[in-house]
């Protein structure tokens, strides 16, 4: 364990390895998205979005049985018991830092804020974005007319107004008299 140690740094690293990836790279493609760069498939984001709850409570789960996850193996004495007692060390990184790391990554994603449900505009299957970016005078309909073209229809009621319905609303109006018009 020592050894591991010397070559790799913490405990926590065979746990953590990737996450901070993971995090950038959906930060990155949030980022794309916001900017208009990428359109994200409302079923891929309800999909991400039931994952990320069954992780936390997951996460939450092991949080509550950490008394378990913390105690040192009774494995005998020698070798043994050095394995023993590198469990319960392993134990006790993942309560207090892995799984709070792991929490906050996923709360920093912050991605319940927009809600994007699939509809039908004319022949086009497209997407509308309620609420963008949490701005509820806001609505945003996106209509894929090719594989590199999209056309994104946006709504803002004053910005003192919570009406997300109007603004959809509008939004939709809109792209319903634009999309007899695409190819």
């Amino acid at each position: 364990m020592d050894q591991y140690r010397q070559q790799n740094g913490s405990l926590a690293g065979l746990f953590t390895t990737g996450l901070s990836d993971i995090v950038a790279a959906t930060k990155a493609v949030a980022a794309a998205s916001e900017a208009q760069a990428l359109s994200v498939d409302p079923h891929a984001v309800d999909s991400m979005l039931k994952k990320l709850t069954e992780m936390q409570d997951a996460l939450a789960k092991v949080q509550r049985q950490s008394v378990q996850l913390s105690n040192k193996t009774p494995l005998g004495g020698g070798y043994a018991e050095e394995i023993g007692a590198v469990n319960g060390q392993l134990g006790e990184q993942v309560v207090g830092e892995i799984i709070p790391e792991m929490s906050r990554a996923i709360d920093d994603l912050d991605i319940e804020q927009e809600k994007a449900s699939p509809i039908t505009i004319g022949k086009y299957d497209a997407t509308q974005v309620a609420a963008p970016r949490g701005g509820q005078a806001g609505c945003e309909v996106f209509i894929p007319v090719t594989d590199s073209s999209t056309v994104e229809i946006t709504a803002n009621l004053k910005s003192s107004s919570t009406d997300t319905a109007a603004a959809c609303e509008r939004a939709t109006k809109a792209a319903e008299l634009i999309a007899p018009k695409l190819p």
